[in-house]
């Protein structure tokens, strides 16, 4: 039932914030993205692969450059060969992010940064470790203001033991402001 209610708020936002006009990252503009991903752990883990539903704002400097910070709830479960006890966590990032030129609708862009992941229980694990990523993705524009997004990202925990994860993300972006001229 939850979902069904996210996923009908959303769609009155797409159709509130639709306008005619040029689509695009503006310079000045706010993003807001609601997305989930489905994050991929590495086997040395032990943890099953989950659903990790994340929230990011970013400020667009440029037509091309923008800074983007995002937090996202990670719910899983240990192997069972270790309990399949549930494991929980959230994962924070800030990147920069650069677009390539428009290709009609559709803006191509990569970024990378740096993130922290905290899971509990941890294990032997550092308590918070700290990750760098990277990643490719696109937005699709349906008006000015609003965007599809979907990108992959690499995960690589470079504090306590060396883990790469990575994460496939769907979402919608809203753009708020900017400069129009």
């Amino acid at each position: 039932m939850k979902k069904k209610y996210l996923i009908s708020c959303i769609g009155v936002l797409i159709l509130m914030s639709h306008r005619v006009g040029v689509a695009g990252n503006l310079p000045g503009s706010v993003t807001i993205t609601l997305a989930d991903a489905y994050y991929h752990f590495n086997n040395k883990r032990d943890l099953n692969n989950s659903a990790f539903p994340n929230l990011a704002l970013a400020y667009n400097f440029t037509q091309h450059w923008a800074m983007e910070a995002g937090a996202g709830i990670l719910n899983t479960r240990q192997s069972e060969e270790l309990g399949g006890e549930g494991v929980h966590g959230v994962l924070y990032n800030i990147d920069g992010i650069y677009r390539f030129g428009a290709f009609g609708h559709l803006e191509p862009y990569v970024l990378g940064g740096i993130g922290l992941l905290t899971l509990a229980p941890n294990g032997t694990d550092s308590e918070h470790p700290g990750n760098i990523n990277a990643g490719l993705g696109a937005q699709l524009f349906w008006g000015p203001t609003v965007a599809m997004r979907a990108e992959f990202r690499d995960v690589y925990q470079t504090t306590g033991n060396s883990y790469n994860d990575y994460m496939l993300n769907f979402g919608v972006s809203f753009l708020f402001g900017g400069d129009k001229t």
